[in-house]
C-alpha cells in the first residue's frame, strides 16, 4: 500500500470515528489502569494530529487540545 492510500484511508476512518459518539455506558469505565475516554481522545487526538493537512507549527497543539476537550465534553 502506498503512502498516499494509507494516508487516504486513516483520514477515511477517522472521519467515520468521529462521527460515531462515545458509548455512554462506558462513561468513566476503566480498563487496565486506563480511563477509556481519555484512550479515546488521546488516539483521536494523536490521529489527527498526523492527518494530512492538519499541522502547522504555530496551532498543532491548540487543535490536539480542542479535539481532546471536544470529545470528552461529548
Amino acid at each position: 500500500m502506498s503512502k498516499d492510500t494509507t494516508l487516504d484511508a486513516v483520514s477515511r476512518l477517522y472521519q467515520e470515528f468521529m462521527n460515531v459518539p462515545f458509548p455512554p455506558t462506558l462513561g468513566g469505565a476503566d480498563r487496565a489502569g486506563f480511563d477509556l475516554v481519555m484512550v479515546d481522545t488521546d488516539t483521536a487526538a494523536w490521529i489527527f494530529e498526523f492527518s494530512p493537512g492538519s499541522r502547522t507549527a504555530a496551532n498543532s497543539k491548540r487543535k490536539v487540545d480542542a479535539v481532546c476537550f471536544a470529545a470528552s465534553a461529548a
